[in-house]
């Protein structure tokens, strides 16, 4: 057996602890496919937002109350299935089902994402598919702890994308210059 809560934090400060067990700490995970993870997240806070670049994580909140966002191309942005059903039958068609992807300037695809936003409690369960943004958030009023299965988890890396190691901050100011034009200020 191994402990997720008996050695040091993964990362910890005013805002929070997050504890991690990998393959490479544990055999069992690492033949599984499998990372473990525990967020005690401090109230009025939120984990930067990141994306794992292989594994599905999938949460179960097991104290307190927040709310999570996610980035998702796969969305058509609102509304039940069941209602685009009844849409689909009736021969209207959304904006968002005419196509997921628009033309950039140089003419290449750019995809669209849709936000997507939940409350969540005790119990709730949020899957987050590989390579999409996601943050989650405890209330004002109280603390939030969430476990984390991540599922696809050998090779997998975890993108932040805001804080010191953001690939935002990676890139040198000629790069900056290029991809957001004007002064590549900081």
């Amino acid at each position: 057996p191994s402990s997720l809560t008996g050695k040091s934090p993964y990362f910890s400060n005013n805002h929070g602890k997050l504890f991690e067990l990998t393959g490479d700490e544990c055999r069992h995970l690492k033949k599984l496919d499998l990372q473990i993870g525990l967020a005690n997240i401090t109230r009025g806070s939120m984990i930067a937002p990141n994306y794992n670049t292989r594994a599905t994580k999938l949460a179960v909140v097991l104290q307190g109350s927040g709310y999570f966002e996610m980035a998702c191309p796969h969305v058509s942005g609102g509304g039940s299935s069941e209602r685009r059903e009844r849409e689909r039958e009736h021969g209207r068609r959304r904006e968002e089902e005419q196509g997921e992807e628009e033309h950039g300037e140089r003419g290449e695809k750019a995809r669209r994402y849709h936000k997507v936003r939940a409350q969540v409690r005790e119990g709730s369960v949020i899957v987050i598919p590989a390579s999409h943004p996601a943050t989650i958030v405890a209330s004002e009023g109280e603390s939030l702890a969430v476990v984390c299965f991540f599922v696809g988890a050998n090779h997998d890396e975890k993108v932040f994308l805001a804080g010191r190691n953001s690939p935002l901050r990676q890139l040198d100011d000629p790069a900056k210059k290029l991809v957001f034009g004007g002064s590549a200020a900081r």
